[in-house]
This record gives C-alpha cells, structure tokens and sequence, in this order.
C-alpha cells in the first residue's frame, strides 16, 4: 500500500512542466544535460525540480518512461509476428529503431543499455530484438554472419546524425535504415532510394 499523498495541483503542474522540458531537452542535448537548463525551460526553480526527481537518473528514467515502454511494447508486438512473418518482423524492427531515435538524442544514447534510465524497459526491448533477429536468422531472411550487436551499427549512426544535423536526420535516418536493410538481407535485395 502506498503511502505517498497524491500531489496539490501547482505540484503536478510543475512536475508536468518539468517532465516536458526534460522531455525537449533530452531530445536535443542527449543524456548529458544540465539539470539547470531542464529547470529555466519548465520555468521552475532547481529547488522545485529536485524536490520531483532528487538526482539526474530519476529525472531521465521519468521523462523517458513513456517513449521506453512504447518502444518495448512495439518490439514484443514484432517478436510475436516474426514466428509468422519473419522477414517482415526484422523490417519492422529496424523501422522501430529508426523512428524511435530519429528525432531524440536521450533515445539514441540509451539504445543498447541495461543499466541506468529506463533498464527494465529496455531489457524487454533488447530481449525482444534478440528474438527478432533469431528467427529472422533461422528462416535465412538476413545474412548467416549477421549478429545482434549489428544493430547497434545503426543506432551509432543515427546518433551521429542527431550531433550533425538534427533537422535532417529523420530523412537521413530513413535512407540509412533501407541502405541497412538491403546489407544484411539474405539473399541481398536492393531498395529503390528515389
């Protein structure tokens, strides 16, 4: 049984505020972001902010919550499909990374982690992935020498996409992940990049 009162309504406005501009700033900065600037952005003191999320990893683990859990109940929705379909089940696993971190450095940088911000998450996407690719393996849809932390050849890039231009990337990031796809399909298939 929790103990914990529900918050006054001008605290869950400012927690609100606060998790929406931890929310922009993380897209645009990444995981190594001033705690100050979260503050100014959500308009509130730093005292405000850290009486919501006491230290850095509290403050990511909640702004990142909601986009974590959408992605690993994305993967494990694709990993259900791949026993079917899995061909389309690893198309759908690079288009979930790619949309996914397109457009958020925070989301790009804790790809690939299991520990820190969002673990749990995380390892029920990574764990996911590991099935995808699996049986995408076993029917010989991608190439026999393909492994798992390939993917992270993917994530990596799309990051440094994000640093160099972060209104491009989900363009980039699109062409990447079809250049990516036609590598490690088996036999090899070439996508018309217009």
């Amino acid at each position: 049984m929790s103990t914990s009162k529900p918050l006054r309504a001008d605290a869950a406005r400012n927690r609100e505020a606060i998790l929406r501009a931890a929310g922009h700033v993380l897209a645009r900065e990444g995981l190594h972001f001033r705690i100050d600037e979260v503050a100014r952005a959500a308009g509130v003191g730093n005292a405000t902010l850290y009486r919501h999320f006491p230290d850095h990893a509290a403050l990511v683990d909640a702004a990142m919550a909601e986009k974590t859990s959408a992605y690993a109940e994305a993967l494990e929705q694709t990993a259900r499909l791949s026993s079917r379909d899995p061909a389309t089940a690893f198309e759908q696993l690079v288009g979930h990374l790619t949309t996914h971190q397109a457009h958020d450095r925070a989301f790009a940088q804790l790809i690939g982690s299991d520990a820190g911000p969002c673990a749990s998450q995380l390892r029920r996407a990574f764990d996911a992935s590991l099935a995808i690719c699996e049986a995408a393996r076993r029917a010989e849809v991608i190439r026999p020498d393909f492994e798992h932390a390939d993917l992270l050849l993917l994530v990596r890039a799309i990051d440094g996409l994000l640093l160099a231009d972060p209104v491009a990337t989900p363009a980039l990031a699109q062409r990447l992940s079809s250049l990516f796809l036609d590598a490690v399909r088996h036999p090899a298939r070439h996508t018309d990049l217009g």
